[in-house]
């Protein structure tokens, strides 16, 4: 069974309907584009804790996973970070992803932030923001020596 987040994430939303009916598979591990049609999501892991007992790393890992929604109105953009939200919050016990497994723990989300960056100039729209991270319990390989 694998262990990468970021791909049972990417695998995991879009072969979510309500999710895709948002913003399609544009989904985006870590940056911005610059042309990317809106709405799009950008996903990227912001840190790891790996959990340890008295003498050597567990299987258990705690990542926070920031998730953000990108769209030219701030309708489009909550519409698809609610779609994100229900598809993750809340779930518990189960694997995660389509070609790559996880065993995932817990997903919770622990805040959203609403943002909007103006255009700089006449030739671009400004483009609204929902920030979102989630804490996500999970497997975890672990070292043997």
């Amino acid at each position: 069974m694998g262990f990468n987040l970021n791909t049972a994430i990417f695998e995991d939303l879009t072969t979510t309907v309500a999710v895709t009916n948002e913003i399609g598979t544009r989904l985006l591990a870590s940056t911005q584009p610059t042309s990317a049609s809106l709405p799009y999501a950008t996903y990227q892991t912001i840190s790891i804790a790996s959990q340890h007992h008295a003498k050597a790393a567990s299987a258990l890992r705690n990542t926070l996973l920031q998730i953000d929604v990108w769209a030219a109105s701030n309708a489009a953009a909550e519409d698809a970070s609610v779609a994100i939200i229900n598809a993750l919050d809340g779930r518990e016990n189960f694997l995660m992803g389509a070609t790559e497994l996880l065993d995932v723990y817990s997903v919770m989300l622990q805040a959203a932030r609403y943002d909007f960056t103006p255009p700089s100039d006449a030739s671009e729209v400004g483009t609204f923001r929902v920030s979102m991270d989630f804490q996500v319990w999970h497997a975890q390989n672990v070292p043997t020596f």
